[in-house]
């Protein structure tokens, strides 16, 4: 069994697929995909986390759709399994797709242009590399950039004014640079030259990685004997790590790196012309996040930012 699970895992998901794919056996007690019935399927996708709570709508979703689509290819390959299809149908509606991590320990955040341009970048201005690094980090985060991009992102994807690569779906993205972001970029660049003691080359990565963090905030005070890998990439974990560390340092609590992406999208909203007209409408916010749907930029970005109905119901129905 674990060898056509690791078969299919191979041939058609990640693994972390298989994993999920073997703990439902585990939680059902069988062995072979002719023996689960629905009422197994249902159960382990409900079912309690390891942490003890009640799983997330998201986490059933992908619990119950990992293993229907392993049965799913099981009946291709002539194996008489159960029909989860119908069952699909209700997991659904009962479990409506969240947003926003809007159910997780640290729900998604959007900060203030004070907190995001102000607090979070100042506690980057230690007058170190790796503070230079980490500001860049940020920077690229808040221009929407998702944390994997900003991870792979070469000196090449630097072409006159704007930053191009291929980002999510291998879709081509683009981006403006402003003057502030173009300033940090050429002392970046100056510096890794000389580092480096060649002149860069566009496969070089944009980002490198830096010595692992201690996981104490102490480590990343002012003055910080921490070293640049120069040429090294940095990898998507570090990206994480350098917003989290950065954000506690700046007294802001726990921040992701979507959380910039999120902070982008609500900062265009809220920006507006003297007559109080909205300068960026959620077709240009699309453009910038670069989302294959506008129903994505809307709900997962927008609606839960906008509480000014709510705000003015309280006053009435109070």
């Amino acid at each position: 069994m674990a060898d056509f699970l690791t078969r299919y895992a191979s041939e058609k998901t990640r693994r972390a697929n298989e994993q999920i794919l073997l703990s439902a056996f585990r939680h059902a007690g069988k062995r072979h995909p002719e023996q689960l019935t629905t009422t197994d399927v249902v159960t382990y996708a409900t079912g309690r986390t390891h942490q003890g709570g009640d799983p997330a709508n998201n986490t059933v979703r992908n619990r119950f759709m990992i293993v229907r689509e392993f049965l799913r290819y099981c009946r291709s390959e002539g194996i008489p399994v159960v029909d989860l299809d119908p069952t699909w149908r209700k997991i659904r509606k009962s479990y409506p797709t969240t947003y926003g991590r809007a159910q997780a320990k640290y729900p998604g955040r959007w900060l203030t242009r004070d907190q995001a341009f102000g607090q979070l970048l100042d506690a980057c201005k230690d007058g170190t590399w790796p503070g230079s690094r980490d500001q860049l980090v940020c920077r690229l985060c808040l221009l929407g950039i998702r944390r994997h991009e900003v991870s792979r992102l070469t000196v090449g994807a630097i072409q006159d004014n704007e930053l191009r690569w291929i980002g999510k779906g291998r879709r081509a993205r683009s981006l403006v640079i402003g003057p502030t972001l173009a300033a940090l970029l050429t002392r970046w660049l100056r510096q890794y030259e000389s580092q480096l003691a060649r002149p860069l080359r566009d496969t070089d990565p944009l980002i490198c990685k830096g010595r692992h963090y201690a996981g104490q905030l102490k480590s990343m005070a002012p003055g910080d004997p921490r070293r640049v890998m120069w040429g090294e990439p940095i990898s998507d974990s570090a990206v994480r790590d350098v917003v989290t560390k950065r954000a506690q340092l700046a007294g802001l609590g726990h921040v992701q790196p979507h959380d910039l992406r999120r902070t982008a999208a609500g900062l265009m909203h809220a920006e507006t012309t003297e007559d109080g007209a909205h300068r960026f409408d959620v077709e240009d916010i699309r453009r910038v996040l670069s989302h294959a749907d506008l129903a994505t930029t809307q709900r997962a970005y927008l609606d839960q930012l906008d509480n000014s109905a709510k705000l003015r119901a309280s006053f009435v129905l109070d």
